[in-house]
């Protein structure tokens, strides 16, 4: 999607190589659903650092929400330290 809407849902990419990743994951999905994702996809173009405060969130507050698996956590974590 070139046009990609402010504060919609979405997976955005910052290496180019990631996108065939997502086209797939994409493709695969949409096989299963009766009507198009409202999901967008495309490169990352603007990126903000949230406060402090919401840096490591579960770490800190571990009864907090979190949307993510927590089964996602130790690959987040492992993603982070190799940057």
């Amino acid at each position: 999607m070139e046009d990609l809407l402010p504060n919609s849902t979405g997976v955005y990419y910052a290496d180019k190589s990631d996108k065939k990743v997502i086209d797939k994951v994409f493709s695969q999905v949409s096989k299963g659903l009766d009507s198009p994702m409202a999901v967008e996809s495309g490169q990352l173009k603007n990126f903000f650092r949230a406060e402090d405060y919401h840096q490591d969130y579960l770490d800190k507050n571990p009864g907090g929400y979190c949307h993510i698996s927590a089964s996602l956590f130790e690959f987040a974590k492992k993603a982070k330290m190799r940057k």
